[in-house]
């Protein structure tokens, strides 16, 4: 029993394990992770590198320690039987080794000398969007995107790079459609990088708005991996306004009632709204909409290698439906992809890539803006049926009856069906005859095809006379017709590359590209309508012969080439100063001979100040992993707002002519041609630095841009007197110029086994006139007022706001703003500043106080991002917040004043100035209610009504875990992870009636944005 006990006590004794750790250059490293593999105990390496940690003294013999520290390779250490065990770790490269893609090929991100932003797949897809640009938000550095609508199969997405317009895209090295990447399935993506400086121009003459490059997925080497991603989900609508319902709609009505002059129980009386308060009247939302609609999406993916092979097969299905509760309004995707690598020979390599998308929407033939219009129009005093016999839709305002309209068997339908293939083959051969020496040539076909289907079907309201007991009806919408059109394009790419890369004496690194390009794109289209005497089949076949028309689009038939010879060389000395120059010489078929081709140089210089002695070998600044300075300049194009004005002649078929009876197509005019109009030049340039602290644990980014871009078109409308007779030409006259600067701060490290980084990134973009062809100023003032030259563009002009009127006696004594005494004014009305001080409320009191949303739209000066990720013992979490400020919106109609078009109006309004049973005014948000001819006097551009859409956003989260392989391998399964992700869940914003990302067109009447709820799972075996 004594033995016993001494065993066990030995067993139980804790024995004192210490030691240093210490980097390659023999400094200790603080921070260190150290812990006991298998178990929970552990320690961190204090501020001298010195560790301590008791380990039983049973386990000495059989121990394992890890050590680990973010930005170094780990290591583990078998004790057996030792108390004392000083590490070295070895700098983990994984940072100053990453590969980023450039133009037309690769370079390493410690090197790069441009100003490039890059994300990979798993950032990407933790955002569940069908849109794969909206994926994009807030995650890079002057990346702008603004989500517009929420509607299934609707990619009404703004996107642009520092502001400068829709970048160029190129996927798999090929120049495609803004369509083609919205539409892709994200798991198939490896990398997109963001060229946002001069690095650019190395695609020439439309580059001029940046280039966003798209890398899809190839195959890995060893045995076949089968990857399975799926989700399940909801979405409901975020932001969407609300509606009075029907007692406010009838206390607005005896408002509007009142002040008019015509009485205030007119229209309702007391006990009206009485009872409207007690029973209720129609939600027209509820009638017509769903608050829950499901989402699904599935991918499954195989990657290996055979011999002499590599591939990469994918497929993926996104769906989901619309919020009309008839499930006419729905969405579904379909992708294909193949992307094989064959070794030829030893030397030579072929590729061939294929993408395949074919996706599908439809939707009631009203059109969603004209649907919500009529939702928020409607009065909820009236009901959805004539005297509720649900045997007659009732006609209310207009027709638009939402139990008809959202409904494709009583009114009709659309159908867009897009179906895409590219493919992309490419041979590249390695010159065994001199080392470096590579060869390369790619040819990529696109081709798409559109379909479009509308079917108008008429259909039938009533309206019910109580004194003669009949059901009155109305047919709308007639007659029946049917629209089908049918669109292709296709696109042939070449291209012939020469690449030389290789290191001289260990030190000198040399790359050199020689290209030659060439594309040729066209489109044509067709399309017929009939109506229909019987509208029993929706084929065009069925309808009438009478009044049927035929034509095509003018616009989408068209042949455009593009020739390019492209040619850069890349130097670094010891990776630590560097150096890049390129050219393109572009040609484009658009302009008049002598003006069609263009030299597009640039130049990019970075100095890696850590690679310097004084900083690699001093000790106190052995911390700075990586600090380099880097400048960048150069030249680009833009062809794409300019096609053949060169030309002149006449447009046909241009005005009809009416002869008799007959109508016959005549010639139009075409206007002056321009034979010198060309593209755009852009001159770009940036300065930037890049740092990373403790091997990545702390690092940051700097940019600071300015683009100068002359050449832009305008018309000499101010100088030429219209006696000339012609409709003058555009001309390359106008100038302008975007500056502004990017922050990027970023942390990532590892305690134990919790790991978390956090990605900070702020930018501000403004635009500047720096010339517009506007005429001489007539005087000082016309030209502080009228004149937009060596002006930012994003400068408003509207009244300053003194706030709103508090009473009658408030309006006599305050300077005249209706141009009638202020006899149509009430209180509540907006309350003018009179800047000037003359008494008067006139245009001269107008002056720039807010933010232009005419030139650009209401884009935001300022967006900023923050990731923030962690993970712990098979546990992870992702969020994402994403914003925008400095802009402003102003809306109008329904979003402007309530009981438009004699209607209903927004919940919002119910805010406002009233008056009591005593005729005292209360206090409220916007002005009192009255006829909508009546409200002009609150129409006026104003601080009151121009609104700042800030917002910052909760964008996405996503929580997951691991199943640990131990589990999972009894399974024949190597990765088991289940998720949960949300998508728009809460927004912060001043804006509180509607999402300050829903855009001012179409009135406002637009699909909301949805907030997505998802539960998943990614398999691997």
């Amino acid at each position: 029993m004594v033995g016993c006990a001494t065993v066990l006590a030995e067993n139980d004794r804790q024995q004192k394990i210490s030691g240093v750790v210490r980097d390659q250059s023999g400094e200790p490293l603080p921070g260190v992770n150290v812990v006991m593999v298998g178990t929970n105990t552990g320690t961190m390496s204090n501020i001298d590198g010195v560790f301590n940690l008791n380990v039983s003294g049973d386990k000495l013999d059989k121990a394992e320690l890890k050590f680990s520290l973010i930005g170094f390779a780990s290591k583990n250490v078998a004790l057996k039987g030792k108390t004392v065990v000083n590490v070295t770790l070895s700098e983990d490269d994984q940072i100053l080794d990453e590969v980023v893609v450039v133009g037309y090929g690769t370079q390493k991100k410690a090197t790069l000398t441009g100003a490039v932003s890059t994300i990979g797949t798993d950032e990407l897809t933790v955002t569940p969007t069908s849109n794969v640009q909206n994926m994009l938000a807030g995650k890079l550095p002057g990346v702008r995107i603004q989500q517009r609508t929420g509607e299934p199969g609707s990619y009404d997405a703004k996107m642009d790079i520092r502001g400068l317009g829709t970048p160029l895209v190129v996927i798999d090295g090929v120049v495609r459609e803004v369509s083609d990447f919205q539409r892709l399935e994200a798991n198939d993506i490896e990398s997109v990088s963001v060229l946002k400086d001069a690095s650019a121009a190395i695609y020439g003459m439309r580059a001029s708005n940046g280039v966003l490059l798209v890398t899809t997925r190839k195959g890995e080497s060893g045995k076949t991996r089968i990857d399975y991603t799926g989700s399940f989900g909801f979405q409901n609508p975020s932001g969407l306004p609300d509606v009075l319902d029907a007692a406010q709609y009838a206390e607005l009505v005896r408002e509007a009632d009142r002040n008019m002059g015509r009485g205030i129980n007119t229209t309702f009386t007391e006990e009206d709204v009485a009872r409207f308060r007690r029973e209720g009247g129609t939600d027209w939302y509820d009638l017509a909409m769903k608050n829950l609609v499901p989402q699904t999406h599935h991918n499954v993916t195989a990657s290996g290698s055979g011999k002499r092979t590599q591939y990469f097969l994918s497929f993926g299905y996104y769906g989901e439906d619309g919020i009309w509760k008839t499930g006419d309004l729905n969405y579904h995707r379909y992708n294909i992809r193949s992307n094989l690598s064959f070794d030829v020979t030893k030397d030579l390599k072929a590729e061939l890539l294929i993408g395949a998308m074919s996706d599908e929407k439809n939707q009631p033939y009203k059109d969603t803006w004209e649907q919500f219009k009529a939702i928020w129009m409607l009065k909820p005093t009236e009901t959805p049926y004539a005297n509720n016999n649900e045997s007659f839709p009732n006609d209310v305002m207009y027709g638009l009856n939402p139990l008809m309209i959202t409904d494709a068997d009583q009114s009709g339908y659309k159908r867009r069906i897009n179906r895409t293939l590219n493919t992309t083959f490419t041979l590249t051969y390695k010159a065994p005859f001199l080392k470096g020496l590579s060869a390369k040539f790619l040819y990529a076909y696109d081709y798409k095809n559109y379909q479009q289907k509308e079917f108008q079907k008429q259909y039938t309201l009533y309206k019910y006379d109580r004194e003669k007991d009949v059901y009155n009806s109305q047919i709308y919408s007639s007659p029946s017709s049917i629209y089908r059109k049918s669109w292709e394009g296709a696109q042939n790419q070449l291209q012939a590359s020469l690449n030389y890369e290789r290191l001289f004496a260990e030190k000198h690194n040399l790359k050199v590209l020689f290209l030659y390009e060439q594309s040729a794109k066209e489109e044509d289209n067709l399309w017929a309508k009939r109506n229909f005497e019987m509208d029993a089949v929706d084929e065009i076949f069925a309808g009438s012969e009478e009044e049927q028309i035929g034509n095509a689009d003018a616009g989408q038939i068209y042949r455009v080439t593009n020739m390019g010879i492209v040619g850069r060389v890349n130097y670094d000395y010891q990776s630590k100063y560097l150096a890049e120059v390129s050219f393109r010489y572009d040609g484009s078929s658009k302009f008049a001979k002598g003006h069609r081709w263009g030299f597009f140089p640039s130049a990019s210089v970075g100095y890696r100040i850590s690679e310097e002695s004084f900083i690699k070998e001093f000790a106190p600044l052995s911390f700075i992993t990586n600090w380099k300075l880097r400048a960048s300049y150069g030249a680009m194009g833009d062809d794409g707002s300019s096609s053949y004005q060169y030309l002149s002649g006449y447009d046909y078929p241009g005005a009809s002519y009416v002869f008799g009876d007959v109508v016959y197509k005549g010639l139009g005019f075409r206007g002056l041609p321009n034979e010198l109009i060309t593209w755009y030049k852009s001159k770009t340039l940036n300065v930037g630095t890049d740092l990373d602290l403790w091997n990545g644990m702390l690092s940051a980014q700097v940019d600071f841009f300015w683009r100068y871009r002359d050449g832009l078109l305008g018309k000499r409308s101010g100088e030429v007197p219209g006696t000339i007779g012609a409709e003058l030409p555009e001309e390359n006259l106008n100038q302008d110029l975007y500056k502004g600067f990017e922050i990027v701060l970023g942390h990532r490290n590892k305690i134990n086994d919790f790991n978390y980084s956090v990605s900070l990134n702020f930018a501000l973009t403004r635009r500047q006139n720096r010339h517009l062809e506007e005429g001489d100023a007539v005087n000082s003032y016309d030209r502080w007022r009228n004149k937009y030259s060596n002006r930012y563009s994003d400068m408003g002009w509207a009244y300053g706001s003194n706030g709103q009127f508090t009473s009658m006696e408030d309006i006599w004594r305050s300077p005249i703003q209706d141009g009638q005494g202020g006899a149509t004014q009430l209180p509540g009305d907006w309350k003018y500043e009179d800047w000037n001080g003359d008494g008067i409320i006139d245009d001269n009191d107008v002056y720039p106080n807010v933010y232009e949303h005419t030139n650009d739209n209401g884009n935001p000066k300022m967006t900023f991002g923050a990731t923030i990720a962690a993970e712990w013992k098979g546990f992870d979490v992702n969020l994402l917040f994403q914003g925008g400020g400095g802009f402003n919106v102003i809306y109008f109609e329904q979003l402007q004043y309530p009981l438009c078009f004699g209607g209903n109006g927004l919940a919002h309004f119910y805010d406002r100035y009233r008056q009591d049973e005593n005729g005292n005014w209360i206090p409220g948000k916007w002005p009192t209610t009255r006829d909508a001819g009546s409200y002009s006097v609150n129409y006026a551009r104003c601080k009151q009504t121009t609104y700042d859409a800030s917002y910052l956003r909760l964008k996405s989260v996503e929580i997951g875990y691991t199943i640990p392989q131990h589990i999972t391998r009894k399974f024949k399964v190597d990765r088991l992870r289940i998720f949960a992700n949300g998508y728009n869940l809460f927004t912060l914003s001043n804006l509180d009636f509607v999402d300050p990302e829903h855009p001012e067109g179409n009135y406002g009447y637009l699909y909301p944005i949805m907030r997505n709820f998802n539960f998943g799972l990614n398999l691997s075996f």
